[in-house]
């Protein structure tokens, strides 16, 4: 526990020194311990806590003297029992010192420390620190310290000092102000990195003073990362977070102007979950995975690292317009904007909720972008089913009339068939039927490829099974189970050269992290990039097909 209270003090030490305006550790010296005013006028030094009188050693004239080493370790005993009490460690709550009680450190996590007693170091995380006696180092990272009994070091770190009485060392505040009283004498440096300093009359500095003021007062700040932060909320209902509430407001009104100029975005995304819930937290997990690895590609690019940050913020923003516009949808509220201005009241009640607060905000960014990802493909789906009973109509039409259609046979291997026998593999397949069909193959080659324990040569084999499968039969095992087929863009079927150059086009397509497979749940043909590359496009097969 002691190596956490250094490394916490050491925290705060290093943002410090990192502005180059402390001094080294060495060069404070060290204050001497008082002595008590008759050791003190004699000159004589006291004895050792656990020295014992003579009388104790020597009994009688009969009676031996201790052994040195047998002495020395009981000496050891007595001086650690007769140092103070161990360490106070808190989490969430208050770490405090009564008066009759000394403590070696005493630690808050998300809670302050109060020192009425005696401590050699008092450190508080997210929380402040009272040393109403005197200590040795008085140190709070995201909080105040102030110190009224004395100390040798006094640090703020994203906070104020307060200091009435004598510091021996130095009062630094990284990113707040110190502030001194008109008992407050400090024999080393004053630092204030963004608070300024405050000093009364009668205040006393025997350092430099180094000041570098940038607002006035981080009580604002200090109070949210204490009272909302620290809790798992985003708001409270507190005087000093007024800005937090207009910082609230100004992205409210940023979803209600989303709502405004492209409602139908934001009333489809509301309704993909409301119709669909579980497709909107699939495409929202997809998105959440896929982002990051796209920034990764694409932030060599220069250029096109902007436009994917551009259209992830914009994919957020709506996002969350749509989430909004959902809970108001809940209260049956239709209109886009009262929907989103509802939504956008409720949740901010739900973020002064602990814990509550931080998930919900958390949750409501992730489900957002995947709602408005998700509706974009439900209307993608539309165009396509639309396009697709089209084209089955056009079909249909042209084989009861093949005279007039003038349209040309369609050449299947040997065969010549009619394009009513490839109206039959004109519904092109989907994303998510394909990804299934890949997932059995893939499952069933990585079993052959245990059992025979060639793992190193997986994706080799995968590919010859492809290839082979696609010239043989224009399919694979995961696609005779699904109904799917793979057929070139005039109507043939796959020979061996179409077949090698898509196994090989496959390769491109998962490189990118698959990109070039989930390229076909956008595209408008419905292809993937091997696709595109071999000139081939996967369909529906009639009923019936087999493996042989």
């Amino acid at each position: 526990m002691k190596k956490i209270l250094h490394l916490f003090t050491l925290l705060g030490a290093f943002s410090v020194l990192s502005c180059g305006v402390l001094q080294s550790q060495d060069n404070t010296p060290a204050e001497p311990q008082a002595l008590p005013p008759t050791e003190a006028a004699s000159g004589e030094t006291p004895p050792a806590p656990d020295a014992q009188p003579a009388s104790d050693t020597t009994a009688g004239d009969d009676e031996k003297p201790a052994k040195p080493e047998k002495k020395k370790r009981k000496s050891r005993d007595r001086a650690s029992a007769s140092r103070a009490s161990g360490e106070i460690v808190t989490f969430f709550s208050d770490a405090i010192v009564p008066k009759d009680k000394k403590v070696e450190s005493a630690v808050a996590v998300f809670g302050d420390v109060r020192v009425d007693g005696s401590a050699n170091e008092a450190v508080a995380v997210i929380g402040s620190v009272t040393a109403n006696s005197k200590v040795h180092e008085a140190v709070s990272i995201v909080g105040s310290t102030t110190v009224n009994g004395g100390a040798r070091e006094a640090v703020a770190v994203v906070g104020n000092v307060y200091v009435n009485s004598h510091v021996t060392g130095q009062v630094v505040a990284v990113g707040g102000g110190v502030e001194l009283g008109p008992d407050a004498r400090v024999d080393g440096q004053v630092v204030a990195l963004g608070g300024g300093i405050k000093r009364d009359e009668s205040a006393i500095i025997g350092g430099e003073i180094v000041e570098m003021k940038l607002f006035n007062d981080i009580n604002g700040f200090n109070v949210w990362i204490t009272q909302a932060i620290a809790k798992g909320r985003l708001l409270a209902f507190d005087s000093a977070l007024v800005w937090a509430w207009i910082i609230a407001g100004g992205f409210l009104l940023c979803y209600l102007l989303t709502a405004l100029f492209v409602p139908k975005a934001v009333t489809a995304g509301a309704e993909a979950l409301e119709q669909r819930p579980g497709g909107a937290f699939l495409a929202a997990l997809l998105t959440a995975i896929i982002a990051p690895i796209l920034v990764v590609l694409l932030a060599a690019t220069g250029v096109g690292i902007f436009i994917l940050v551009f259209a992830k913020l914009a994919l957020a923003l709506v996002g969350k317009a749509a989430f909004l516009a959902w809970i108001g949808h809940r209260a049956r509220i239709t209109h886009p904007l009262f929907a989103v201005l509802f939504g956008g009241v409720a949740l901010a009640l739900l973020y002064c909720v602990p814990v509550l607060g931080i998930v919900m905000w958390k949750f409501s960014s992730f489900l957002g972008a995947g709602m408005v990802v998700y509706a974009a493909l439900l209307a993608l789906r539309r165009r396509r089913d639309e396009r697709d009973a089209a084209r089955v109509e056009m079909a249909a039409a042209a084989a009861a009339n093949p005279a007039q259609s003038g349209e040309p046979p369609v050449i299947t291997g040997t065969e010549i068939v009619t394009s009513q026998t490839a109206a039959s593999f004109a519904t092109r397949a989907g994303f998510w039927v394909r990804a299934g069909a890949l997932l059995i193959d893939f499952v069933l080659i990585a079993i052959v490829a245990n059992v025979c324990h060639m793992g190193v040569l997986m994706l080799p084999l995968f590919a010859v099974y492809c290839v082979v499968m696609w010239a043989l039969r224009g399919t694979t095992i995961g696609g005779i189970i699904c109904g799917l087929k793979v057929v070139r863009l005039d109507g043939r079927r796959v020979d061996w050269v179409t077949a090698i150059v898509r196994a090989l086009g496959g390769f491109i397509s998962v490189a990118p992290a698959g990109l070039g497979f989930i390229w076909a749940a956008f595209d408008d043909e419905r292809q993937a990039w091997h696709d595109k590359i071999a000139g081939t496009v996967v369909v529906y097969a009639p009923k019936g097909q087999s493996l042989v």
